[in-house]
């Protein structure tokens, strides 16, 4: 009925099953965290394009702004914000059309693999922001 065990088998074979169980859940764990790394400095990155686009948009937009000082703006926050391989784009570029009642578009895109840590998740995706507003 009742077979009695001796202690060190058991002892013996539960630390088998603990390093069977670690060896399964540690490479997902390593997974779930490098992943939660890399989306997380996704939205940073992309939070960032968007704070950088709407600074450029509002200097450029406000009255006495210009191509020059919305550039400033914009390379300030993305370079406070280490962002790197961004570009700009500004709607319209001639200063002379900027009149009051005109819509400024501005779109800042940056690479995803260029400023990431890991470079892996977000492989090669060029994350853009686009603010429009009209000039006072």
């Amino acid at each position: 009925m009742f077979k009695p065990t001796s202690k060190a088998g058991s002892k013996r074979a539960n630390s088998g099953v603990a390093a069977v169980e670690l060896a399964v859940s540690l490479p997902l764990l390593v997974l779930c965290v490098l992943g939660s790394i890399e989306i997380t400095n996704g939205i940073f990155l992309r939070q960032g394009l968007h704070v950088a686009a709407y600074e450029g948009a509002k200097e450029l937009s406000s009255t006495g702004g210009t191509l020059t000082t919305a550039n400033a703006q914009i390379g300030n926050i993305l370079s406070a914000r280490s962002i790197v391989g961004a570009s700009v784009t500004m709607t319209p570029n001639d200063p002379a059309q900027i009149v009051r009642g005109t819509n400024v578009t501005v779109r800042v895109t940056a690479p995803a693999g260029g400023n990431s840590p890991l470079r892996r998740f977000l492989g090669n995706r060029i994350l853009a922001a686009e603010v429009v507003m009209r000039r006072n």
